[in-house]
């Protein structure tokens, strides 16, 4: 039999409640099985778009989204119609370090609306700090959708060089 999963906020997940057979109407023969959701899953789902749509609409700079929280955003984004925004920047699981991720032009798209400076690129610590000057700059990842620091502070500057860089470049 196989295993499907459930796209819930935009996201592939497996259910939390447990499986139900499905079966072919036909035969009544079992033809797999389906996971089903809690509703703690979909008000998860919900909660999210609503914590996106409200730090888009707080943001002093519409072309950056802040989050106090890692969550998925993407579908947020998309369906929200954000589409001033460039940059999503939000902390890791733990709070030590946070992202700053380029939004995608359109949903499932390897591309990014803006991407990170050429210099950044596939940089680390050190040497990251000094060509972007952020002394708590941690990396850039070489395809340029996403860096991070260590502070939240750091990791707005980083979107906002970003920008001003796109910007010089004509982008």
């Amino acid at each position: 039999m196989k295993h499907h999963r459930l796209l819930i906020g935009g996201d592939w997940v497996d259910g939390d409640g447990g499986t139900s057979d499905v079966t072919n109407p036909a035969t009544e023969e079992v033809v797999g099985q389906a996971p089903e959701a809690s509703i703690e899953q979909a008000h998860a789902a919900a909660r999210a778009a609503v914590l996106v749509q409200t730090a888009a609409g707080q943001s002093r700079d519409p072309r950056i989204i802040v989050l106090d929280r890692k969550l998925p955003w993407e579908r947020a984004v998309y369906e929200g119609s954000l589409n001033e925004a460039l940059f999503v920047v939000y902390p890791n699981e733990d709070g030590t370090a946070w992202y700053c991720r380029a939004i995608p032009p359109e949903p499932n798209s390897f591309g990014q609306r803006l991407a990170l400076p050429e210099a950044w690129r596939g940089l680390r610590d050190e040497a990251f700090w000094e060509a972007a000057g952020i002394e708590d700059g941690v990396f850039c990842h070489p395809s340029g959708f996403i860096c991070g620091a260590r502070s939240r502070a750091s990791t707005i500057r980083l979107a906002t060089q970003a920008i001003a860089a796109g910007a010089h470049q004509g982008t």
